[in-house]
């Protein structure tokens, strides 16, 4: 390598020594015995740190094909080791083998499944993270290089879940590959990383996926306004505490775009070099360092001593800090520097990101347009075919470029990410605009052709409406004439029936009349007769037996007791006058005595129930003396006996009642007669009612038939109207744009083919845009 690979400038990296020799060896170190106990395997393990120290860091093919010759010969002279036999790789045994089979494998478990060389398998890899969370981890050659995408692809999908930045990135075998070679570099003691390659590579991200796989703390500078000395070495100072004071692993994540003064370099190179930045620390500082080391001290058995305090740090941080450069090699700045500053390579294992193969070209495009949904359909393939392949002849283009113009085109995955993202605009947009074009003329032939259907509908509307249309004039107008010949009627009607309620009104006033007259008189006989009837009421039994065993009843009782049986029709007995000797006089007492003063209940009975609608008119001539007679009153009846005025008050009550009768019954009769008579004047006036009902329910339902015949004139006439101006516009529209029907269906033809070659022409605007502004228009015409 020192003999052949020599730098130049294009390869300023180019440097080797010593210190590479014992990262090979350190590499063979960190195979675990068990996983590496033929001689087949450890050769697969020296080639494999063979390329990780010294191919990682070619530049091209060339180099790299002359690698490959010269590790294949020092493999044969020195181990006596043929390459193919070397180079096959043991298939772990499938689930699926059973012991003793012809496919098992009797001692190591596992058989050949077809040689597995370097020519065949394309790549040899040794990592620790197979499998994840363990402890410790097992640094051991993967297998199934298949295994790899799946597991690298889950490792992203937990990190973007836990980063508040997650990183969309497309896992394909080359970017994998990157992955196990930072990751290799991380667990090794002092790892550092010199990560070249331009801009878009994936360095950075790829870096950072590394770190949260080793479980690693990530430490990076945000470059802001202002941002100066002082503030990048407070940021070193935390990093390097973190490393020392807290003895925790971190990467400290350095962009050479993150470089504003050439002195961050230099202390980038002191961290490489010795772990240490002159100056750094404060006081404080000095005494949390002195605070966490002391352990250390005590365990080595060392003084503890400013000097070996520090020490113990130092060895802390170098054995945590893993600095991790990425930059690019364009430009005479990267030589500079690391002619400067020499532990940027000696203190690094450098990996060169080169070009992306077609496999990376093609799945970072599959994704892009399987996320953004361009709808390409059967046509991604292609379209991603293309893609590929203008991006891989602008870098032939670009050779050409410098060997005719002495002119540099650098051709990165930046450059292909940004045609990627111009093909979704320029597609999306284009779309947009062609598909708003052909849809406005579309519409337009739609409208031409519909108004030519709709001139023909409405011809063939205003034919079938005319003949309704007169036929409902005619039916109006019938409508009318005989609703004004059934109004005539209705009106004759009306007055009959108006002159029959105003006879009726007359005779009802008159029967109410001759009915208020006979109530009046029937109301001034009723309070007495109630007044009687409630004395009935109160009367009780032990009242009249009061009166019954009278021995000389007083005269009040005795006058009493001759009304109740005249009342009663109880005739008079004959004994013998006190006054008179041999004269007899009628006595009443007696005869009340023996016919009901005997039996009380059935005499309260009688009297409530007595006939005072038909009281014969001897026994109210009869009766008439006592009520004139001035010691009949109750008044003066209840000074003898309280049963006895009872008996007074209803006599009393049923002679009143017996008069009213007698004067009201005539005016009964009246009424009777004027009740017959309204009733025969309101049934006539019933019968004109319902005349007039009918006539009036006729000409309602007439008058609703013009309503509804005269709304369907009106709506008839509203739809020629309409029918004969839409007409009139429509005929309007068809001869000024009939012209353009031919021009407008050329263009929406045009239009349409455009839509569908939009997927190739917006393709070869954003190749264009992308690759074609440094050329000169020569090397363009070239290109398109």
């Amino acid at each position: 390598m020192l003999r052949d690979m020599r730098p130049t400038p294009a390869k300023s990296h180019y440097q080797f020594n010593l210190r590479d020799l014992s990262k090979i060896f350190q590499g063979l170190l960190m195979t675990d015995p068990k996983k590496c106990q033929q001689r087949g395997q450890l050769a697969r393990s020296w080639v494999h740190e063979c390329r990780r120290i010294f191919c990682d860091r070619l530049i091209n093919d060339q180099d790299r094909n002359w690698f490959h010759k010269m590790v294949r010969t020092q493999l044969h002279d020195h181990t006596k080791l043929e390459w193919d036999h070397a180079m096959t790789r043991k298939q772990p045994k499938k689930q699926d083998d059973e012991p003793g089979s012809p496919d098992s494998a009797s001692a190591a478990g596992s058989v050949d499944d077809g040689p597995k060389t370097f020519e065949n398998d394309a790549m040899i890899v040794f990592c620790d993270f197979l499998i994840p969370g363990a402890d410790p981890k097992i640094y051991e050659e993967v297998t199934d290089i298949a295994e790899l995408q799946p597991l690298i692809e889950e490792y992203l999908s937990e990190y973007n879940s836990e980063s508040k930045q997650p990183m969309h990135l497309v896992m394909f075998m080359d970017a994998i590959e990157h992955v196990a070679r930072i990751s290799r570099v991380f667990r090794q003691p002092q790892g550092n990383a010199l990560l070249l390659g331009v801009g878009g590579s994936g360095r950075k991200s790829l870096s950072m996926l590394s770190t949260f796989m080793a479980d690693y703390a990530l430490y990076t500078i945000q470059i802001a306004k202002g941002y100066g000395m002082n503030e990048w070495r407070e940021n070193l100072r935390e990093c390097l505490l973190m490393a020392g004071v807290q003895d925790k692993p971190v990467v400290f994540l350095f962009d050479d775009t993150q470089i504003i003064m050439e002195s961050m370099t230099e202390d980038v190179n002191a961290i490489l070099n010795s772990g240490d930045v002159p100056n750094l620390y404060a006081s404080e500082d000095l005494d949390a360092i002195a605070q966490a080391c002391k352990e250390d001290c005590v365990r080595k058995r060392w003084p503890q001593t400013k000097i070996n305090l520090f020490a113990c740090y130092l060895t802390r941080v170098k054995r945590n800090i893993h600095v991790c450069l990425t930059m690019s090699p364009l430009g005479e700045a990267f030589r500079e520097r690391l002619r400067k500053f020499p532990s940027i390579v000696n203190c690094c294992t450098i990996d060169w990101f080169s070009a992306w193969p077609d496999e990376a070209l093609q799945s970072v495009a599959t994704r892009s347009f399987q996320e953004s949904d361009t709808d390409l359909g059967a046509h991604m393939a292609s379209v991603v075919s293309v893609c590929k392949g203008v991006h891989q002849s602008v870098v032939h283009i670009s050779l050409e470029y410098l060997s005719s113009l002495s002119r540099h085109n650098y051709v990165t995955p930046t450059s292909y990410l940004e045609l990627l993202s111009t093909y979704r605009k320029v597609l999306a947009s284009k779309r947009l605009q062609v598909g708003l074009l052909k849809d406005r003329l579309q519409n337009g032939l739609d409208k031409l052709i519909s108004t030519a259907q709709v001139v023909s509908k409405l011809q063939e509307d205003i034919t079938a409406l005319k003949p309704v249309l007169v036929k409902t004039v005619a039916e109006v107008e019938e409508m009318i004439v005989n609703i004004d010949k059934d109004k005539a009627d209705a009106a004759v009607t009306q007055v009959a029936v108006e002159k029959e309620e105003s006879s009726a009104k007359e005779k009802a006033a008159a029967t109410k009349a001759i009915a208020d007259d006979a109530q009046r008189d029937l109301d001034e006989a009723l309070p007495a007769l109630d007044a009687a009837v409630q004395c009935l009421k109160d009367l009780k039994k032990a009242d009249i037996d009061e009166v019954k065993v009278m021995g000389k009843p007083p005269g009040g009782v005795k006058l009493c007791m001759k009304a109740v049986c005249i009342m009663f029709n109880v005739k008079a007995e004959k004994a013998a006058d006190p006054d008179n000797p041999g004269k007899k006089i009628e006595d009443y007492f007696g005869a009340a005595k023996k016919s009901f003063l005997g039996k009380a209940d059935q005499l309260l009975k009688d009297m409530q129930d007595y006939d005072k609608d038909n009281i014969p008119d001897k026994t109210i001539k009869l009766i008439a003396p006592l009520i004139l007679d001035p010691d009949f009153t109750p008044a003066a009846i209840e000074k003898a006996s309280k049963a006895c005025k009872a008996m007074c008050m209803w006599v009393r009550a049923m002679d009143t009642y017996h008069k009213v009768v007698l004067m009201v019954e005539p005016k009964k009769a009246l009424l009777a007669e004027a009740s017959a008579e309204l009733e025969v004047v309101m049934g006539k006036l019933a019968e004109a009612q319902a005349t007039l009902k009918g006539v009036m329910d006729k000409i309602a339902m007439l008058e609703a038939q013009f309503s509804e015949a005269n709304a369907k004139k009106l709506d008839l006439e509203r739809q020629m109207e309409e029918a004969t101006g839409r007409l009139e516009r429509a005929g309007i529209l068809t001869a000024s744009l009939g012209s353009e029907s031919v021009r407008w269906t050329d263009t929406c033809a045009r239009l349409s083919a455009e839509f569908e070659n939009l997927i190739g022409d917006s393709l070869v605007s954003a190749a264009t845009i992308a690759y074609a502004g440094t050329f000169t228009p020569d090397f363009r015409s070239q290109l398109v």
